[in-house]
This record gives structure tokens, sequence and C-alpha cells, in this order.
């Protein structure tokens, strides 16, 4: 389990640590790739094999997994319009350079996400389970 956490440690900070010591003045640059590489695919893999071997003991964390489990495609299908709507709003009044927005992630991803749930709380219900309807 340690060699999974070092290892989703080690890859996802090497963009961000590349920028911080190479970067200035200009654009974040990704040389190991974005989130549609190979390193993305290992991060993602080694993420639900540590979620996979994770013993829950409290019945909330269980059942908050068990519901994010169960939304979690809705999650990422509506995730994009939070993407679109709050990313423009930030950069509007707070961008002052690359590297200083960068700390805005740490809102902006949490609030993403808890956007994305809750709509998919919301309209998960309402939309048809699959089956058949006979008359």
């Amino acid at each position: 389990m340690r060699w999974a956490v070092l290892l989703i440690l080690s890859i996802t900070v090497l963009n961000p640590l590349f920028n911080v010591v190479f970067v200035h003045g200009r654009p974040m640059l990704q040389p190991f790739g974005g989130t549609d590489t190979p390193l993305c695919l290992v991060v993602a893999i080694c993420v639900f094999l540590l979620l996979y071997q994770l013993d829950v003991r409290s019945i909330f964390t269980k059942r908050m997994l068990a519901k994010v489990s169960l939304l979690s495609l809705d999650m990422y299908l509506v995730s994009y319009m939070f993407d679109a709507t709050y990313y423009p709003l930030f950069m509007q009044r707070f961008f002052v350079s690359q590297s200083q927005f960068g700390l805005w992630w740490f809102l902006l991803v949490p609030l993403i996400l808890l956007s994305a749930f809750a709509l998919s709380a919301v309209v998960n219900p309402l939309l048809p389970t699959g089956k058949t309807v006979r008359k």
C-alpha cells in the first residue's frame, strides 16, 4: 500500500515541480503529459487499488463512498458544465499570473466536485432506470 501512495505522489508532482523550478513568466507546461497520458492511467489505477484495499469502519463513510460510486458517471458527465462556469469566473476576478492562479486550484477542484455531486444526486433519481415498461 505504501508503494502505491509513493507512486501516486511522485507522479502527480512531476508537472507542478517542473513548472515551479523551470517555468517563469509564461503559461505552465506539461512536459510529462496531461490527463490523457499513460502516467495519468497509472495514477488512476493506483488510486482505485488503494480504495479497493481500504477498510472503512464508519457507516457514514461507507454510505458516502457508495453514493459517490453510484453517481460517479453522472458526476463525470456534468463536471464539465461546472468547469466551464467556475474557471472563467475565477479567471476574470482573480487571475494575476499562472502560478498565482494555481493556488485557486485547491478551492476550484473541490467546488467542482461538490457541485457535480449535488447536481448528480438531484438528477439521478429523476432519470429512468433502464427497465422496460410493459403495458
